[in-house]
């Protein structure tokens, strides 16, 4: 099996959808076998005897775990069932083991259904299929694993020994903690420990631990967003002495606590926040303020008590008492997507052991010559943040400001040897590699410093990085002969004219005429109508006046990324006149920063010529790429382009190769026969890039007609057919070849309140020799490609009435990894989808059909395709044309279905 491509959720053995199977026992093989022997299956590497059960000589019971009896639930009950009604934190007690760390977090867990799923697979049962076989699946140290169990459990005098259900027939719980008792070790090994392990290994998520009584003051918003979450949350009491001090009202002390619900209620007109809990030993609940038979419910309105009291929730406590309760214990909180719980603080920081996150990277370290070079030593005289324990799992909520940090995490002694897993969840783009973790929100940082280095040197900017000498510029195969580039000066704006501006009277499509580079004007020109994704673009704050130091910076979105990109204002001119892009206001500068930055990004001045339209607005929106050919677009594309241009839309167009002025029809494309007939039609010009300005209807002596507006990078040579300042959705069909639509999102394809797409991404990479399988001709080595999972979920009835049949896009894009931009060695791309999950070989895919596919293999940045699929999932495999070809590459699905990608 090739390795996998990489993503956000790593694809390979380990991943949720592909956990490692644990100690090497495959479920469906061991199920089969026992299927096909007619036995019940018995685990021999968790057998049932004392192994299994561990040393708990020290318990006092009363229970001779000599005389245990391991028996099926079939054994004990007539009827046994897996599950019944669902699972809810009402299905088990405690049995004789000290394990409320672990159920607390199995309450928890029945409040998530989603994560419920995954930590029990489905389709398992005592009816269909039963084999005395299960399995449950646990995030184990950076990996789901697969933990296979047999169904027989300790029992003493006919009854379980430990977690037993309250509905007798029901032992999901029961097998429950047995496969984790299996993982480990042994039942006597669950016998105390922490709430945050079994947490964070049924979500594989990130995990916040609060000390109450240093809890930040909107801890309970924090809890409350939480709950809404997909987060599991549970709590501990006061131990020992500190247990004494507390008044009794049927809180256990050293006990834990599943937080099942946060609340406010209105107690005489005054709000009251409230926390409900559970006591996984099915009693001894909280009798005090707010439990179930509290007078204070009657200061509460009969509607709103009984919104509080319904589905068994007895009993609440409010915070302050919660706080007296546990305010040296503690609350953790666990969630699969923490953007909507943290709030102000911007990371969080997760290891087994210490850590020790010292300040800014580049003051961290300092440099001692030693001989045989250079030394790094050390400085840790004040770091940043510091977390130490003795426990599985340390982890630090903090608040970083934009930069480069040094993380370092550490036991307390030297010399001891222990594997560790370091996590980092941002709310900011973070770059984390091996030894630095660059917290870089766009790069602001280094453009803040560079500028106010400048001002407070008094000196303009000069960017060594993209310097003003004909490297910058690069080369051209076909400048004019009277542009010399010996002869090219670079200049400031102030050098050239007395009173130089970044815009003048704000940014327009008529501010600038073009130099060489048509595709992206025509992109710059469909940006000036949108002011929202202008302001991304091209940060405020800049100016020719109020801290003017030569230095601008603007923001692009390349390949899954937004960069922030920091020039200096020389500008390359001849003749004191610009060489490229120039402004119609001789002191508007705007247009030609612009363009000199985004040549940054591309190598080069001349890896700007040529280039296909997308690109550009692809990177001015990181959004959404629809692309549609003119002669195959689909009968709705006028009211597509209408609804485009009403919502944040960008849109460009391409006229075709040839368009010949003598055509009979003046609005078909006709074969080039002879270099004279290279001209324009009614002032279109060939092979050329446009802006779609506008999109409306007139009515024609009580006729509607359907017009498109163009603009001309050039600034000049306009549509003279028909309607004139418009042209008619039948000519703009003949005349071009194609229109690029970029949007931020397409809920504007629907019109309808109740459609919102979502999208998702994936970075991978083809390997030769590895994920480099080729197209999907290539048949013995087409299934080496990376393959992705997608699962669509049905429509809800409003969003399926919407306007667009379709309901899924799918956009790859290849890499760029060379400086500049036209040494970048393309392959044609494209990518298959088939109704299957699941990776498979090269059988599978020899005599399956693709139930979608790119049309056909393109050399280009992209390709994208729209579809409308049925609910169910999916396998996409993305591929260039021909194996061994290395590239990285990013994989998008924007879907108005809830879809889930892995």
């Amino acid at each position: 099996m090739p390795p996998p491509a990489k993503s956000c959720d790593v694809r390979d053995m380990g991943a949720l959808t592909s956990p490692l199977k644990f100690l090497d026992q495959d479920y469906q093989k061991l199920l089969q076998e026992s299927l096909s022997r007619k036995e019940l299956y018995t685990d021999e590497l968790f057998p049932p005897n004392s192994c299994s059960i561990g040393n708990l000589s020290h318990k006092r019971n009363k229970i001779d775990y000599s005389q245990i009896v391991w028996k099926r639930p079939s054994e004990l009950v007539t009827n046994p069932c897996f599950i019944v009604d669902g699972v809810s934190r009402f299905d088990y007690k405690q049995g004789h083991l000290g394990n409320c760390w672990f159920l607390a977090s199995v309450g928890a867990l029945t409040f998530q259904k989603d994560i419920t799923k995954q930590v029990i697979p489905a389709e398992q049962s005592f009816s269909k299929n039963y084999a005395g076989i299960f399995h449950f699946k646990f995030w184990r140290f950076g990996e789901w694993i697969d933990v296979v169990i047999d169904d027989l459990l300790p029992t003493f005098n006919e009854k379980l020994v430990f977690v037993h259900p309250k509905t007798s027939n029901e032992f999901w719980p029961a097998l429950l903690e047995k496969a984790y008792a299996k993982v480990c070790g042994s039942y006597a090994d669950l016998d105390s420990g922490r709430r945050s392990e079994s947490m964070l290994d049924f979500t594989g998520g990130v995990h916040l631990h609060f000390v109450l009584n240093e809890a930040p003051a909107y801890l309970w918003n924090i809890m409350k967003r939480a709950a809404r979450a997909q987060s599991l949350m549970c709590c501990g009491t006061h131990k020992g002495e500190a247990h004494k001090h507390c008044p009794s009202n049927g809180i256990v002390g050293g006990h834990a606590y599943t937080v099942t619900g946060v609340s406010k209620v209105m107690s005489n007109s005054n709000p009251v926040k409230l926390v409900r809990v559970l006591n996984p030993w099915g009693r001894k609940e909280w009798t005090g303020d707010w439990s179930d038979q509290s007078p204070l419910w009657s200061t509460v309105s009969g509607t709103e008590r009984s919104l509080m009291c319904t589905a068994g929730c007895q009993w609440r406590i409010s915070p302050n008492s919660l706080k007296a309760w546990i305010s040296a214990a503690c609350l953790l909180i666990f969630w699969t997507d923490p953007l909507d719980v943290i709030g102000n603080h911007n990371v969080v920081l997760a290891n087994g052991l210490k850590i020790q996150l010292v300040v800014p990277y580049k003051h961290w370290m300092k440099g001692e010559q030693v001989e045989g070079g250079q030394r790094k030593v050390f400085d840790c005289t004040n770091p940043v943040a510091e977390c130490f324990a003795y426990q599985r799992e340390v982890m630090k909520f903090l608040r970083l400001e934009p930069g480069e940090y040094l993380i370092v995490p550490c036991t307390e002694n030297p010399g001891e040897t222990a594997s560790f897993v370091l996590s980092v969840f941002s709310k900011h783009e973070t770059y984390f590699e091996a030894g630095i973790c660059a917290c870089d929100m766009h790069a602001e940082k280094d453009y803040q410093e560079l500028h106010q280095n400048c001002l407070t040197e008094n000196k303009l900017y000069n960017d060594e990085l993209f310097p003003p000498d004909n490297s910058s510029i690069g080369l051209f195969d076909d400048l004019p002969d009277e542009v010399d580039l010996s002869q090219v000066v670079w200049k400031r704006p102030s050098e050239l004219v007395s009173n130089p501006n970044l815009f003048v009277d704000g940014m327009s499509r008529f501010d600038y005429a073009q130099g060489r580079n048509c595709w992206f004007l025509s992109a710059i020109g469909a940006l000036t109508f949108e002011k929202d994704i202008i302001k991304q673009v091209i940060p405020a704050k800049q100016s020719f006046t109020k801290d003017y130091a030569g230095i601008f910076h603007f923001r692009f979105w390349r390949f899954g990324k937004w960069i922030d990109v920091v020039i200096d204002d020389q500008l390359p001119t001849l003749d004191d006149e610009l060489l490229f892009v120039c402004s119609k206001t001789s002191n508007e500068f705007w247009p030609a920063l612009l363009e000199k930055a985004y040549a940054k990004v591309c190598g080069s001045y001349a890896d700007l010529n040529a280039g296909f339209i997308s690109e550009a607005l692809m990177d001015f929106t990181g959004g959404t790429h629809m692309y549609y050919a003119l002669n195959t677009a689909p009968d709705n594309l006028w009211k597509i382009m209408e609804c485009a241009f009403k919502s944040k839309t960008l849109m460009g167009c391409g006229s075709h190769t040839v368009v010949r002025k003598t055509s009979p029809n003046p609005g078909l494309k006709a074969p080039l026969t002879t270099p004279e007939e290279k001209e324009l039609l009614h002032g279109i010009v060939e092979e050329h890039a446009y802006t779609v300005t506008g999109v409306y209807e007139v009515m024609s002596d009580e006729n509607p007609v359907q017009l498109v507006r163009l603009l001309n990078p050039w600034g000049e040579e306009e549509w003279k057919g028909d309607w004139c300042d418009g042209m008619s959705m039948e000519d703009f069909t003949n005349i071009f070849e194609s229109i690029d639509i970029c949007c931020l999102c397409p809920d504007f394809l629907d019109g309808s309140a109740e459609c919102h797409w979502t999208s998702k991404r994936h970075f991978g990479r083809w390997n030769a020799g590895k994920t480099a399988g080729g197209d999907i001709i290539k048949t013995e080595t087409f299934w080496t490609n990376p393959q992705f999972r997608v699962e669509i979920n049905e429509l809800n009835e409003e969003c399926a009435r919407g306007q667009s049949p379709e309901n899924i896009l799918v956009s790859l894009m290849q890499n760029h990894e060379k400086r500049n931009r036209n040494s970048q060695d393309h392959f044609n791309i494209g990518f298959y989808m088939r109704s299957q999950s699941g990776r498979f070989s090269s059988e599978f895919f020899i005599d399956r059909e693709p139930v979608a596919q790119t049309d056909e293999l393109d050399w280009c940045r992209e390709v994208m395709k729209f579809f409308r699929l049925e609910p169910g999932e999916y396998l996409i495999v993305p591929c260039t044309k021909n194996p061994g070809e290395t590239a990285s590459f990013v994989l998008s699905i924007f879907s108005k279905n809830e879809t889930h990608f892995e």
